[in-house]
């Protein structure tokens, strides 16, 4: 079978000229020869695509930092506009931290503070209110990405 070279369709060219060749039966070296002979630079052809892969995860990378950038400012925007619980009593703090870890925020932070700590008696006056701050700042979060209707996983 010889390749017509009258078709124009380089596609359908190529596709005749795999069917007339057995490309199993060369080894690498042949394989590039071949191509490079049908206009075909594999060597460039790869450096391209290492060059556009490269290229489109950078572009990720970026993405993702400033994605990151992004919800950093609106955390401490939120943080800023949070209750401070480290400017509250003693009493005042051991009784919100009481309810945390009884379960009056919810089961989620709940269970978090009992896993992060075995022994939470154990813990600062400074190092409760600093949760306390850190929970005021997600209930704040939740309650705004409910009204924009998204919700946290």
């Amino acid at each position: 079978m010889n390749i017509n070279t009258d078709i124009k369709y380089e596609p359908l060219k190529n596709v005749l000229y795999a069917l007339e060749y057995d490309f199993s039966l060369l080894d690498d070296e042949e394989k590039k020869q071949n191509l490079r002979e049908r206009g075909f630079d594999i060597d460039a052809s790869i450096a391209n695509v290492k060059k556009m892969v490269n290229n489109a995860l950078q572009e990720k990378r970026i993405t993702w930092k400033e994605k990151a950038q992004q919800n950093l400012v609106q955390l401490n925007e939120k943080a800023g506009k949070a209750f401070k619980w480290v400017n509250q009593s003693y009493e005042e703090i051991e009784e919100a931290f009481g309810a945390v870890v009884s379960g009056k925020y919810g089961l989620q932070p709940q269970l978090q503070l009992r896993g992060a700590w075995k022994n939470l008696k154990e813990l600062s006056i400074k190092d409760k209110a600093a949760i306390l701050d850190s929970i005021e700042i997600l209930k704040m979060s939740d309650s705004e990405d409910e009204k924009d209707g998204q919700t946290n996983i």
